[in-house]
């Protein structure tokens, strides 16, 4: 299990709206992922993780390609 961050910023790099605890992104990011990504964060989400600030591996994971997606697709190097 990884502790989460207790900032609830959107989590596309570079992006600096504030979204609910809930959310993994802002609207305008959360759609620019594909579905399979969309899907993968959602069932690696544990109700409650944001609030004890636990996340699977699965999650990590699911964050991890989320990640790369937005990089690739916004052409951020790393």
């Amino acid at each position: 299990m990884t502790r989460l961050s207790e900032r609830h910023l959107c989590r596309w790099p570079g992006c600096t709206k504030n979204v609910p605890p809930t959310m993994y992104a802002c609207t305008d990011h959360w759609f620019k992922y594909p579905k399979d990504i969309r899907a993968r964060i959602w069932r690696a989400y544990r109700p409650g993780q944001e609030k004890d600030l636990v996340v699977s591996d699965a999650y990590k994971l699911a964050d991890e390609a989320a990640q790369a997606f937005a990089i690739h697709y916004d052409g951020i190097q790393p």
